[in-house]
């Protein structure tokens, strides 16, 4: 008996709250086939899509399924689909500047984080970066700021709606993902 058990193999994995704009990001990004809905938990599966830049350079995206409080206890779409950060040479945690699903940045970072770990310890041990979107919609943005400096976290703010930071976010996203040697 042999159980076989497949990883996807991405560069970046969008991990993040319940409408927080990960397949908007992937989709900006990579136009990949998904589109941002207006409801919580509308990425069922992973989603795949390839960014590709200069002279046939690419970086390959993952889109996870939200994850947030109840997930360990197997509310919303459960955390299984977490085996595939094995491979992950960063994760993007991503929130929402209205903080729907939290009641500030920091706890819901803190919860995604909490999650990630418990699955697997060693995922400590990837790069991680926190992507706050919807900034145009966001009510407190100095605080989030002030919360998130404090961590110690390296963070962007952007919106995917209007552009804003989205191209920092990528320059950075390059930069790392080219400091491991694999484009």
């Amino acid at each position: 008996e042999i159980d076989v058990e497949f990883r996807i193999q991405a560069d970046v994995f969008l991990v993040g709250l319940p409408s927080s704009g990960k397949s908007s990001l992937l989709h900006h990004l990579t136009r990949a086939p998904v589109e941002g809905k207006d409801y919580p938990f509308a990425t069922r599966s992973p989603v795949l899509g390839v960014h590709p830049y200069d002279d046939y350079k690419q970086i390959n995206f993952c889109e996870l399924p939200s994850i947030f409080e109840g997930s360990t206890d197997g509310r919303g779409l459960g955390t299984d689909f977490l085996r595939h950060l094995a491979r992950a040479k960063l994760i993007v945690y991503m929130i929402d500047a209205t903080l729907k699903f939290s009641p500030t940045a920091l706890e819901g970072l803190s919860t995604l984080q909490k999650i990630v770990y418990e699955h697997e310890d060693a995922y400590r041990q990837i790069p991680s970066v926190v992507v706050v979107n919807k900034i145009d919609l966001g009510h407190d943005l100095g605080k989030i700021q002030e919360e998130l400096q404090s961590s110690g976290q390296i963070y962007f703010l952007i919106s995917v709606k209007t552009g804003e930071g989205v191209e920092s976010l990528m320059k950075f996203i390059h930069e790392r993902i080219e400091s491991e040697g694999h484009v």
